[in-house]
């Protein structure tokens, strides 16, 4: 059985990568490439037998201009990840061959557009692969002009397998543009082998975009290394990254750290570069700090931060950075809990003196259940920007069966008030989506006494701001989004708790459950909510920025209703909302 590729048009530079698995007698084609101009055989690729997926790269460039189709027999070989590129692919990104009914579809940003809407779990405005599986965003910079965001990606299915490096460029932290795969672990030699390219992070060296990442191996096969070291690989353009030849950079652990340590954070401070790890010690988790003059030879620096309490397995993707008059670590927690594993993220704020961290707060950064392994950057306004992945190791993947799992975060900016309190605000960039300056509905000055208001009948994305004044001890007020399929989620003030709630109970799909975090109304009593809703998640901001949540939330299909409900008396002082478009 063959499987055919639409036609398409070869550009300016283009190499066309692909992987392919195949048990084919010697001379036997398995893949080729065909000019539709005169039916010329292009490239031809022949007689492979491996049974697992090896790297293959052509040079299309001396064919510019010339149409070819993609012809990939199907019942020989198997292919994945097959991505055309050329010179304009930092403006444009990659083209993606996606097979569907036994046909290769070329789908580029138009197309992709296209096959996002018409997926009715699919964000629009966040960040998500453009097929198969991503975890942690990770190697975030600002560099040459344009935002890098690199993703932890399995781009042989939609389930979590041996971890890549996914790559996608942006001019605003909105619109987003794929290219190919920065890193990939070497090829293996057998199929279960699940050595990969775990988080890390990236610098600008000089010039150079470099990447300091986990090297991960399979102890079963690779009985030379440890589970988890420390590497590196750069790229003059941005695309193409090639590893350091005398990897790792950190070869071994301290003494005592389990085999898990991963997730290299670096940044550069005092004429030296830095780094935390995370790890984990006599079954507690822990932040190793290290230096380096150079990039590839690393000094340990001791235990910059350790858990307190037992149950508190490891700290994964830790992120260290100045905040306010002191310093903050961000860290995602893998707790323990009567055997049941609980994943969230931590901010602790502190001072950090010769080397040593002094803790003075623990919080959780965002009350949600699916925000886990942020990553922070510093942009060229001198913003802190940190984006995540919006999912939870312990959630059912609903978009499993469309070929595609997980997504990112809206990037958020942190800072601290003149109070020093932490504030979490979405970046000014997002306000580009907005569909009119004005909001399409507001409304101010209601009186509500155990109300339901609508707002909207029938949105698929939107923002909302919602100002009131709880007028007694046990009012509650917010937002109730509901589906066509009868599932509700809620976002809301309990004024009786101090609290800003996700309630998520009425859901019809997905995981369930009520999330909350303890948060004092403003000035006068004022109580703020900016909500933001897309295909599959709800975002809240709370109490003038000092709060924030993030769900996952899966309605049957697109369109849904937002009504305002308040259970006692509440003085609504503004509701603005405002229809957003989609950002590809």
């Amino acid at each position: 059985m063959r499987m055919i590729s639409e036609t398409f048009i070869i550009e300016a530079g283009d190499r066309l990568l692909f992987r392919v698995k195949a048990d084919a007698a010697p001379g036997a084609s398995l893949v080729t490439l065909r000019s539709t101009d005169d039916g010329a055989v292009l490239f031809d690729l022949k007689g492979v037998s491996s049974t697992v997926y090896i790297p293959v790269e052509w040079d299309l460039s001396a064919y510019a201009g010339e149409s070819a189709i993609l012809d990939v027999r199907r019942e020989s070989c198997s292919v994945a990840e097959c991505c055309l590129y050329g010179k304009g692919v930092l403006n444009d990104g990659a083209r993606f061959f996606w097979a569907e009914n036994g046909f290769l579809r070329v789908i580029g940003a138009g197309s992709i557009r296209s096959r996002f809407a018409r997926d009715p779990h699919r964000p629009l405005f966040h960040f998500s692969p453009v097929m198969n599986w991503m975890n942690d965003p990770c190697g975030l910079i600002r560099w040459r002009g344009e935002y890098h965001m690199f993703y932890q990606y399995h781009p042989f299915s939609s389930f979590w397998g041996p971890m890549h490096w996914g790559h996608a460029v942006s001019g605003d932290l909105v619109h987003w543009r794929y290219l190919p795969v920065a890193l990939a672990p070497d090829t293996p030699e057998h199929a279960d082998d699940f050595s990969g390219i775990f988080t890390g992070s990236a610098v600008d060296d000089n010039g150079v975009l470099t990447l300091v990442y986990t090297d991960h191996r399979d102890t079963r096969y690779c009985v030379d290394r440890i589970m988890q070291s420390q590497s590196v690989a750069s790229s003059d353009d941005g695309i193409v990254f090639k590893k350091f030849a005398d990897n790792p950079v950190i070869a071994s652990r301290p003494d005592g750290c389990a085999e898990d340590f991963r997730d290299p954070k670096v940044w550069r401070e005092d004429g030296e570069w830095r780094m935390v790890l995370g790890s984990r010690m006599e079954g507690r988790g822990q932040v190793l700090l290290y230096g380096s003059k150079d990039l590839k030879h690393w000094e340990y620096g001791g235990v910059l931060f350790r858990a307190t309490r037992d149950g508190v397995g490891m700290y994964e993707c830790p992120d260290f950075f100045p905040l306010g008059e002191g310093h903050a670590l961000l860290a995602s927690v893998v707790e323990e809990r009567g055997g049941v594993k609980e994943f969230y993220t931590i901010l602790v704020t502190g001072a950090f003196r010769e080397g040593a961290f002094v803790p003075e707060r623990e919080t959780r950064f965002d009350f949600g259940p699916d925000f886990y392994a942020p990553q922070s950057f510093l942009d060229d306004k001198g913003r802190r920007i940190v984006i995540a992945w919006m999912e939870n190791w312990g959630n059912s993947f609903l978009t499993h069966p469309s070929g595609w799992s997980g997504a990112a975060t809206l990037p958020r900016t942190i800072e601290t008030n003149s109070r020093g309190e932490i504030l979490i605000r979405p970046v000014e960039e997002l306000e580009a989506l907005r569909k009119t300056v004005q909001p399409a509905v507001e409304m101010s000055g209601k009186a509500l006494d155990t109300s339901l208001l609508p707002v909207h009948s029938d949105l698929d994305l939107f923002e909302v701001m919602l100002e009131f004044t709880p007028l007694e001890k046990g009012a509650h007020c917010g937002l109730v989004i509901a589906g066509k399929d009868g599932g509700e989620v809620a976002v809301f003030y309990d004024a009786d708790q101090s609290r800003v709630v996700i309630d998520r109970g009425a859901m019809v799909l997905g995981e369930k459950g009520i999330f909350a975090e303890r948060i004092d109304p403003e000035e006068n009593g004022l109580v703020r909510l900016h909500v933001f809703c897309d295909r599959s998640s709800v975002e809240v901001f709370a109490g003038g920025y000092r709060a924030a949540g993030t769900a996952r939330v899966y309605f049957k299909e697109p369109g849904r209703r937002a009504d305002i409900f308040s259970r006692g008396r509440v003085d609504l002082v503004r509701c603005a909302l405002w229809e957003l478009a989609s950002a590809w």
